[in-house]
């Protein structure tokens, strides 16, 4: 997972979310994704992938 900037974004750590106001109904969290090469040949095909993430609100 990667932040809006595009670094990796820590798992597991909490987070704020400023400047919220009284009555929000919606956030939005820009998030992204890239692959990591894992193999010393990488040939050209399908790479696709699922990411599922919980959010908890506190």
């Amino acid at each position: 997972m990667l932040d809006a900037s595009g670094k990796p974004w820590t798992l597991s750590k909490d987070i704020s979310v400023p400047n919220l106001k009284v009555y929000t109904t919606s956030v939005s969290i820009k998030l992204g994704a890239r692959y990591l090469q894992t193999a010393t040949n990488v040939t050209p095909g399908w790479a696709n992938a699922v990411a599922t993430y919980s959010l908890t609100y506190q």
